[in-house]
């Protein structure tokens, strides 16, 4: 009996790391043909890079939920389309700083997007708290003119003006 859930075990977790290296080639395809500007040349490699970003994604490769949500989201032709890259984006949302910015980015800019449990101004809080520094721009935007549900608060407004001049020279 141990011997069976060790092969199970085994079997598991040759599969992740299958899913793992084939997410890797689909992500490094889809990256290479988009980034290099090949995917512009015709529809059909267009399309090949797409659907190699997706197959990434949708093993969770989390560099590939980035780079295609964000492609989606921006690029994307049809609102199912946006949608799709928004929802990329939420997955990706607890685990990077990059996707949390995006993710608040699409929230203020497509009103037609609601997703439960974000809202722009704890979005750009935390990636704001992690370094990043357009979000901390951001949030003092957002706390000097009271958006996005935040109280006017010249203050705090100043706080976060000066940690994005923290911020940016860090990231120079």
């Amino acid at each position: 009996m141990k011997y069976r859930k060790t092969r199970i075990f085994v079997g598991i977790y040759v599969k992740k790391l299958g899913d793992l290296l084939l997410a890797r080639c689909f992500y490094f395809i889809g990256r290479l043909l988009f980034k290099t500007g090949l995917a512009g040349w015709s529809e059909k490699i267009h399309h090949f890079s797409m659907r190699q970003l997706q197959r990434s994604a949708d093993l969770g490769f989390q560099p590939a939920l980035l780079l295609f949500g964000q492609i989606l989201s921006y690029r994307g032709v049809t609102p199912m389309n946006k949608r799709r890259g928004i929802e990329y984006l939420a997955t990706l949302a607890e685990q990077s700083v990059q996707a949390q910015f995006m993710l608040a980015e699409q929230l203020v800019h497509n009103k037609e997007v609601i997703i439960p449990n974000h809202n722009p101004l704890s979005l750009y809080q935390a990636a704001a708290e992690q370094g990043h520094a357009m979000a901390a721009l951001r949030l003092s935007q957002a706390y000097k003119d009271g958006k996005w549900g935040a109280q006017q608060d010249l203050q705090l407004a100043q706080t976060w003006s000066e940690r994005f001049h923290q911020h940016s020279r860090l990231q120079d």
